[in-house]
């Protein structure tokens, strides 16, 4: 029985993984864009060698206002791959989102293991795992909004990130679970974390995330010594994310791309940031209308619709998940979605632009594992329901006997 129900998950695995590469194989016949790939690829002398010479350039250049090596390394082990075609980028894009997608399936099913307190193998549980699984990494795999990380040759640093993001999540998971192995998990999982923020600093988040976890579902958040431990275990985390946000600062500062309270008062921010919100769960619900540049608004007041309308959205769904505060979840998946955002959401500005589809790489993910957990939730209500009806009509006709 272990063995069949192994085979199947990693049948599963790999086969989400095939279908991101195959939704993804058209972009292989693309070329480069004039948007940012003269600055990463085309017209970048540096990514031609891969010499110790390179290697000190990459660690230290703040080029396109951003520290990411691991992202220069990928870009120069491609070109030395495969050449200065656009096909090679593109085939290294669509296969670490290939790779992202299954680890998304590893992923939501030891957050479903967690949920169940990590209790036994029997079929039921790891029917649900699989469920959750499937159901978050296929839509993870398809949705619209991921079309501008995995196309585009400038956003590898999009799947680089996410990738060790995922790979973290996944060993703390099992760092948590305890056993002999735990200092190599929590090693595994620093290690991952470093080599994320590596990739786009947009990976500073990871700390918060992981308390998230420790709330739900793994809930190891308390009043005790316990609880203590649980924040001393962060602070090398919380270093590690302080000191990407100062290299970001700098590496935007020195060109100019962050936007001063001047020119964008904290008050104004706030709205934008509000309203990026909600743009981002219209666009996950109806992927619609999709563009490479959503605009700064020109005119921002609370009184607009559009800012009033989403000020009052994020309450409601706050509310809705305060109230539902015993499903863990749901506080859980907001949680996550608001703080995986909040370095993109426009309350420290850089650049002209609202939003961005790129942006949603990473945070959509809650969402989807979310929809994966009320997949599992609804088919056992159905079969639960099939299951109660030949009960209930025996019950009726003793009654009417």
């Amino acid at each position: 029985m272990y063995e069949r129900t192994k085979m199947i998950n990693m049948a599963l695995l790999l086969g989400t993984g095939i279908v991101a590469f195959l939704a993804y194989m058209p972009s292989l016949a693309a070329g480069f864009l004039n948007w940012d790939d003269q600055f990463y690829v085309t017209n970048n002398p540096s990514i031609r060698s891969l010499d110790m010479d390179f290697i000190i350039w990459a660690f230290t250049s703040t080029e396109v206002a951003n520290w990411h090596p691991l992202t220069w390394i990928s870009y120069a082990v491609d070109y030395w791959l495969f050449g200065p075609g656009p096909f090679g980028f593109h085939l290294t894009n669509v296969i670490l989102h290939s790779i992202n997608t299954s680890l998304v399936f590893v992923l939501a099913s030891e957050l479903t293991r967690a949920a169940d307190g990590g209790s036994g193998d029997t079929g039921a549980l790891q029917w649900r795992r699989a469920v959750v699984g499937l159901v978050s990494a296929l839509l993870f795999a398809l949705h619209p909004i991921h079309v501008e990380s995995v196309a585009w040759v400038s956003e590898r640093k999009d799947l680089l990130y996410s990738l060790f993001y995922i790979s973290g999540l996944i060993t703390y998971i099992k760092y948590a679970s305890g056993g002999r192995r735990q200092p190599l998990f929590y090693i595994s999982t620093l290690a991952a974390f470093a080599l994320s923020l590596m990739g786009k600093p947009m990976a500073i988040t990871f700390p918060a995330v992981l308390l998230i976890l420790d709330y739900y579902p793994l809930r190891r958040l308390s009043v005790s010594r316990e609880g203590l431990r649980v924040l001393v275990e962060k602070i090398p985390f919380a270093a590690m994310a302080f000191t990407s946000a100062l290299m970001a600062m700098f590496s935007q500062g020195k060109v100019g791309a962050l936007v001063s309270l001047d020119s964008a008062p904290l008050a104004m921010r706030a709205l934008v940031a509000m309203r990026g919100y909600a743009f981002y769960i219209v666009k996950l619900l109806f992927p619609v209308d999709l563009a490479p540049f959503y605009p700064y608004p020109d005119d921002i007041s609370i009184f607009k619709p559009e800012f009033f309308g989403a000020a009052a959205l994020l309450l409601t769904i706050t509310v809705l998940c305060a109230v539902l505060r015993k499903r863990r979840l749901y506080m859980a998946v907001w949680a996550y979605f608001l703080v995986s955002l909040a370095p993109v959401s426009g309350l420290a500005q850089v650049g002209t632009q609202a939003a961005a589809d790129r942006y949603m790489y990473m945070p959509i993910l809650g969402f989807f594992i979310l929809a994966g957990a009320l997949v599992v939730y609804a088919g056992g209500k159905a079969s639960r329901s099939v299951l109660e009806r030949p009960a209930k009509r025996v019950m009726l006709g003793a009654c009417a006997f």
